[in-house]
C-alpha cells in the first residue's frame, strides 16, 4: 500500500498542467449556437468558467468548443491559487491555458499588484507577462517599480522588469522625500523584501547619490549593497570601493561601509585642492545628511589641506594601521591614529595649487 501511494504521488508530481481538462461553465442564462464548423456557448450574467484550478468570472462570455477559446467581458476575474487577475475583457485559450487581459488589467499576488496596458497569464508556467506602461506596487504603498515590460512568476513570488525601470522607495513620513533607483533591469522577490537592480544603476536618496552595476536592496534590514564599480557621493565628497554597503534609517543614509581599495575624497567647487582618505576598509557615519565620523582600517592613509589667511598654504600627510576621522560640517576637523602613526607636512609652493 505504501509503495502504491508513493508511485501515485510521483505520477501526480510529474503530471503535466491540467490544460487538457474540459470547461465547466455556469451562468444566469446560456444559449448554444451550432455552426457548420463549431459549437458556440453564449453565457449571460454571473458567468463562471472553471478549467482545472483556474476559475474565470465575468458579466458575459462566449466559448468555442472546437477552438477551445472563451471570451469574457465585464468585470473579468481570473483566480488560481494565490493569483488574481482582473480587467474589462479577456480571451482565454484552453490549450495552452493562456489568458490575454485588456481594459485596465491588474495582477495581484503575494502582496504585490501589477498594472499595465495588457497582461498575459500563462497557466502551465504560472507566470504573468505585462506590457506597455507597467507599474508594480507593494500592498503597503511604499515601494513601486515603473517600466515597460514585466514578468511575474507566481509560484516564486518573483518579478523581473526591463525597459529602464525605476524603483521608488517612499519615505516613512510625508516630509521625507522618496528615494529612486534607475537601472537596465530590476528584480523583485520574496514578497518585495529583496530587490536587485543591475546594469548602469543610479541611486538618488534624500542625502546621497550612488552609481554601480549591481544594487541589492534588503527592505526588512534597511540595507543597500552596491557592487561592481560602486561610488556614492554628496555635494563636495565621494566614496569609492570594491563594494559599499549603505545602512538606512527610513531611507536616509546613516552608515556607509566600504570594503577593498576604499577612497574617500573631499573637494570644493571653488578650489582645486582635494582631501583624500584611502585604506582597505572604511566605516562612515552620517548625521544631518553629512558625514560626521569615519574609521579607516588597514593601510590607512590621508592627505588633507591646511589653510592660512583664507587660502591653502599646504597639506598634511598621515598614515597608520587604523585612523579615526571627525568631521565638522562635512570637512575633516580631527584625526586620531591608533597604531603605526606616520605623518608629514608639505608646504604649498607659491603660485601652485595643491592637489
Amino acid at each position: 500500500m505504501a509503495v502504491t501511494l508513493l508511485l501515485l504521488l510521483a505520477a501526480l508530481a510529474a503530471a503535466p498542467p491540467d490544460t487538457g481538462q474540459p470547461y465547466m461553465v455556469s451562468a444566469n442564462a446560456m444559449k448554444v449556437q451550432s455552426l457548420p464548423d463549431d459549437r458556440i456557448t453564449w453565457m449571460f450574467g454571473n458567468v463562471e468558467i472553471v478549467h482545472g484550478a483556474t476559475v474565470l468570472r465575468g458579466d458575459s462570455a462566449w466559448a468555442s468548443s472546437v477552438h477551445g477559446t472563451a471570451t469574457i467581458w465585464g468585470h473579468f476575474r481570473l483566480t488560481e491559487n494565490t493569483a488574481l487577475i482582473t480587467g474589462a475583457k479577456a480571451v482565454y485559450t484552453k490549450d495552452p491555458g493562456r489568458a490575454v487581459v485588456h481594459g485596465s488589467p491588474r495582477a495581484s499576488d503575494h502582496g504585490w499588484t501589477m498594472d499595465a496596458d495588457s497582461i498575459v497569464y500563462v497557466k502551465p508556467l504560472a507566470r504573468s507577462y505585462a506590457y506597455g506602461t507597467v507599474v508594480m506596487a507593494d500592498s503597503e504603498g511604499r515601494d513601486r517599480v515603473d517600466g515597460s515590460y514585466c514578468e511575474y512568476w507566481h509560484d516564486r513570488a518573483y518579478g523581473l522588469m526591463t525597459g529602464r525601470p525605476r524603483f521608488t522607495m517612499i519615505g516613512g513620513d510625508s516630509a521625507r522625500p522618496a528615494s529612486f533607483v534607475d537601472a537596465d533591469r530590476m528584480e523583485i522577490e520574496r514578497n518585495g523584501s529583496v530587490a536587485v537592480a543591475s546594469g548602469n544603476v543610479l541611486y538618488q536618496g534624500d542625502s546621497v547619490w550612488a552609481s554601480c552595476q549591481q544594487l541589492t536592496y534588503y527592505k526588512a534590514q534597511g540595507r543597500i549593497l552596491l557592487e561592481q564599480a560602486p561610488r556614492i557621493w554628496q555635494t563636495g565628497s565621494d566614496i569609492s570601493a570594491a563594494s559599499i554597503e549603505m545602512l538606512l534609517d527610513r531611507d536616509t543614509l546613516r552608515t556607509a561601509r566600504g570594503r577593498d581599495s576604499v577612497t574617500l575624497r573631499q573637494f570644493a567647487a571653488d578650489s582645486p585642492d582635494t582631501d583624500v582618505i584611502t585604506g582597505d576598509s572604511l566605516w562612515a557615519d552620517f548625521e544631518h545628511r553629512k558625514i560626521a565620523r569615519a574609521r579607516v582600517m588597514d593601510h590607512a592613509w590621508s592627505r588633507y589641506h591646511q589653510q592660512g589667511a583664507g587660502r591653502m598654504v599646504g597639506h598634511n600627510l598621515a598614515a597608520g594601521a587604523v585612523m579615526d576621522f571627525t568631521f565638522s560640517d562635512g570637512k575633516i576637523s580631527r584625526i586620531t591614529i591608533s597604531t603605526g602613526a606616520r605623518g608629514a607636512y608639505r608646504e604649498q609652493e607659491k603660485g601652485k595649487p595643491q592637489r
